[in-house]
């Protein structure tokens, strides 16, 4: 399996590896709680944009190393950037992986929440194992 990280920094805040055989992207974020949000969004749209390299059907999310508490300012813009991106790939199914913080696991339900690709089902789940078998059965 190919491996791409992107990052503004030093240390990656994600890395992307592609399931090639399911056509589905394991993406792995770990973002610390205390990062100025013009960094955050340039991660954002770093990810997005090796995300539409790779086009996959479906998108695993890994967000339990992620403490980033996402303001309400910028839950709009997240959920429309994923929105397009989804419906411009026509990606079905999106499984998140919950934060371990809970604030930050508060700010992502309320951002999946306003996403405005309707036609993409968005879950949750604790376990990997439990998410990459409900994105195969599609």
């Amino acid at each position: 399996m190919r491996t791409i990280q992107h990052s503004t920094t030093t240390q990656p805040y994600f890395q992307l590896i592609p399931f090639t055989a399911s056509n589905i992207i394991y993406a792995q974020w770990a973002i610390p709680m205390q990062i100025p949000d013009a960094e955050w969004r340039e991660s954002v749209l770093l990810f997005l944009q090796a995300i539409r390299s790779q086009q996959p059907q479906s998108l695993l999310i890994d967000l339990r190393n992620s403490n980033f508490v996402i303001r309400p300012s910028l839950q709009t813009w997240l959920a429309e950037q994923i929105g397009l991106v989804c419906r411009e790939l026509g990606i079905s199914q999106v499984a998140v992986l919950k934060s371990h913080h809970f604030v930050a696991q508060v700010s992502l339900e309320q951002t999946l929440r306003a996403q405005t690709s309707r036609s993409t089902k968005v879950k949750m789940f604790d376990e990997a194992a439990i998410a990459h078998q409900w994105l195969s059965q599609a």
